[in-house]
């Protein structure tokens, strides 16, 4: 559902569905006004293909009326979000593929350009790494971000997990990112998040 307030926040307008399509679940995520655009952001779980698409609806009425869904990402689990950052008109979206830190996946960045153009997807980690609770901060054209790698190690309580904090950077706008850091673990903790 979908509902504004012209008085700040005092009342709301009725609530109204959003378009859906060949959908179980939808799911909000983030909802953002971007040059007198407003932007719903959304989970659907398409029952025939069994993938999950993150997808978006735009407002150009401040929100009396809706686009149909585009799909921004294709994921083949139900339950991954998405993060959104705003930067000089521009809509950053990070989204990882896996939510399961078990198995290695991908993290991925797109962008909604100020003039609506929607970008390639951009692969920020190469699937080099499991992905946990990722996170993002965007400055002028630099793009950090953040998220947890699990990893199974041999140590000195036998085979363990620990958690590692993982680290990169795009000085490009988030056209392209350096190597993945990996940064340090306690090494005296049986698991260190």
């Amino acid at each position: 559902f979908f509902a504004k307030s012209n008085d700040y926040g005092k009342s709301f307008s009725t609530p109204k569905t959003l378009p859906v399509i060949n959908q179980s679940i939808y799911r909000p995520l983030s909802t953002n006004q971007v040059n007198d655009i407003v932007y719903v952001f959304g989970s659907n779980w398409n029952q025939s293909t069994q993938q999950n698409n993150i997808v978006f609806m735009t407002s150009h009425d401040f929100g009396d009326t809706f686009s149909q869904p585009t799909i921004l990402f294709n994921h083949e689990q139900s339950d991954q979000g998405i993060k959104v950052q705003v930067n000089n008109g521009i809509i950053y979206i990070l989204s990882d593929d896996r939510n399961d830190f078990d198995e290695k996946g991908s993290l991925y960045l797109r962008k909604i350009l100020s003039n609506g153009t929607l970008t390639d997807i951009v692969n920020v980690n190469g699937g080099k790494t499991t992905v946990t609770y990722p996170q993002f901060a965007v400055s002028e054209e630099n793009v950090y971000v953040s998220w947890r790698d699990r990893v199974h190690e041999n140590g000195d309580y036998g085979i363990t997990e620990r958690w590692y904090p993982a680290f990169t950077k795009s000085h490009d706008g988030g056209n392209s990112f350096d190597d993945v850091v990996i940064l340090d673990s306690d090494p005296k903790a049986i698991d260190t998040v």
